[in-house]
């Protein structure tokens, strides 16, 4: 439109849609679009982030449809007067390389962030690798439905069965390749040679955001195997601190172990144990360093009083929570982690608001 307001255009990959469809019915087979001047144009507002991060993702939609079955495809021709990457940066994405990836990752770890997840970086794909990726898209819209009778108007039924079948064994073979590519691109299994960048090590493709815990996990037959075993051991890792009995117990057995641990006001922060919650009190409370289970009294320990109090003031229960894992993750339940909190608050006389 020459006029109109804002709200009179339609989204661009809906107006792709409807050019395809006004292309379709007047007969043609495709739609070729040549843009000239589109690089430059994003560079005149480079120092817009917000413009780049609206405008530049909208490129992709030119090959690229949100919505499925455009009636006939659409081919781009771009002129690239300069290097994409060069022009937007590192923070538009999809302009980035395996380094930022990275670079996000140690910005992270520098804000001493932590978090209990894994992160598993891929290897981008070769030019060539992409290239097979683009024919097996085109492969798949051409085999969708009724789509290669349109594309071959000009074959014979016979032939187009013959051209179906053969597509079909492309599109297989582009698969199976497609997964190879994928395998090494995540590090799963040695990557063909020339099919993915390989900046990065093998080492790199497991991040941990745990700082207690260096993923080094075997190379192994499948994606979900390989994956599993570092989960698994990144489980262990937080958990090793953590006494078993305290890992099994339930809110109950934790529950009756908060009574009578919070006897620091009785006489020598002794208590006497009823005989049936002594098993609990030697299964929980000692492990958890609260204190020492005799033969029938309780006696609270200092062990978290000394570490909680060298904290900095005031002190929150998520402050106390950071503590319990500090230099290490214990991983405590949170039955088991606020047992403690509870023993600390009433030895220091605090209450929660």
């Amino acid at each position: 439109m020459a006029r109109g307001s804002d709200e009179a255009f339609v989204p661009l990959d809906e107006g792709l849609a409807v050019i395809a469809r006004h292309a379709r019915d007047l007969g043609y087979d495709a739609l070729v679009l040549f843009l000239d001047e589109l690089i430059l144009w994003l560079a005149t507002h480079a120092a817009d982030l917000r413009f780049l991060n609206e405008e530049g993702p909208k490129v992709s939609k030119l090959v690229e449809a949100e919505t499925a079955g455009r009636a006939v495809p659409i081919v781009s021709f771009v002129a690239r007067q300069r290097d994409l990457r060069e022009l937007v940066g590192e923070q538009v994405t999809g302009a980035h390389t395996p380094a930022d990836d990275l670079a996000r990752l140690k910005d992270f770890r520098g804000r001493d962030a932590r978090a209990r997840t894994l992160v598993w970086l891929p290897s981008f794909l070769s030019p060539s690798a992409q290239r097979d990726l683009g024919t097996l898209a085109r492969i798949d819209h051409v085999l969708a439905g009724e789509r290669l009778r349109d594309f071959a108007t000009h074959l014979s039924p016979v032939d187009q069965a013959s051209a179906r079948e053969l597509l079909r064994n492309q599109q297989s073979q582009l698969k199976q390749r497609l997964v190879h590519y994928l395998e090494g691109a995540y590090g799963v299994e040695n990557p063909i040679p020339g099919s993915v960048d390989e900046s990065h090590p093998p080492a790199e493709h497991f991040q941990s955001l745990d700082p207690a815990f260096e993923p080094r996990p075997a190379r192994g037959p499948a994606c979900g195997r390989r994956s599993e075993t570092c989960s698994t051991s990144l489980a262990r890792a937080i958990t090793r601190r953590t006494p078993t009995s305290a890992r099994r117990s339930g809110r109950r057995r934790c529950a009756a172990c908060t009574s009578r641990c919070r006897a620091v006001q009785e006489p020598e922060g002794r208590v006497a144990i009823d005989k049936p919650l002594r098993p609990s009190m030697a299964q929980i409370a000692v492990p958890l360093r609260l204190g020492e289970m005799g033969e029938t009294h309780f006696a609270v320990g200092r062990h978290w009083f000394g570490r909680f109090e060298r904290l900095d003031k005031p002190l929150t229960v998520g402050k106390l929570r950071e503590a319990m894992d500090d230099p290490r993750r214990m991983g405590l339940p949170a039955a088991a982690a606020n047992l403690v909190i509870l023993v600390y608050a009433d030895q220091a006389n605090l209450a929660f608001r």
